[in-house]
């Protein structure tokens, strides 16, 4: 999840990374494919508007589009959704443990 400067815990550790010489293991795997990053860095922007019932409403999505001059693709809608529904469910699971 982005921080308030919008650098994520990914970008901090790249950052220990090349300053000691020493890849974390939260590191260590693929990348997120860059294809796939525009709609990642979304759907966590929005993370913050999600409401306990329904998670990012449309009218969000629609509000963000409109302030950052997007024009987001009805796949695109579907994609930042189905991330949301997943981290739902993530959260879901990891409470009810």
């Amino acid at each position: 999840m982005p921080n308030e400067d919008g650098s994520t815990i990914r970008d901090h550790l790249k950052q220990v990374a090349k300053a000691t010489g020493k890849t974390p293991k939260r590191l260590e795997g693929d990348d997120y494919p860059e294809a796939g990053l525009f709609l990642w860095n979304t759907f966590w922007m929005l993370n913050t508007s999600r409401t306990a019932d329904a998670g990012i409403p449309y009218s969000e999505i629609a509000a963000y589009a409109h302030l950052m001059n997007i024009e987001f693709s009805p796949w695109d809608v579907d994609v930042i959704r189905a991330m949301d529904l997943a981290y739902s469910q993530a959260i879901n699971d990891r409470q009810s443990k």
